[in-house]
């Protein structure tokens, strides 16, 4: 399909590229997050906000 549109000239690459990550970066972002909330709750980790974000912050990151 991309290609065929894409030899019709309806629209160029990068658009489609930045739409496509655009679409999906919230489920990018929203289930790796509920993930850690579980996760980080259930192993009875440090129970600061500071620890909290620094790990969320390496699991988004990885």
């Amino acid at each position: 399909m991309l290609t065929k549109e894409r030899s019709s000239g309806m629209y160029r690459l990068s658009s489609y590229f930045m739409s496509r990550t655009i679409g999906d970066l919230p489920m990018e972002l929203v289930l790796p997050t509920f993930f850690c909330i579980v996760t980080y709750r259930m192993a009875g980790l440090k129970p600061n906000l500071g620890s909290f974000l620094y790990a969320l912050c390496a699991l988004l990151v990885d």
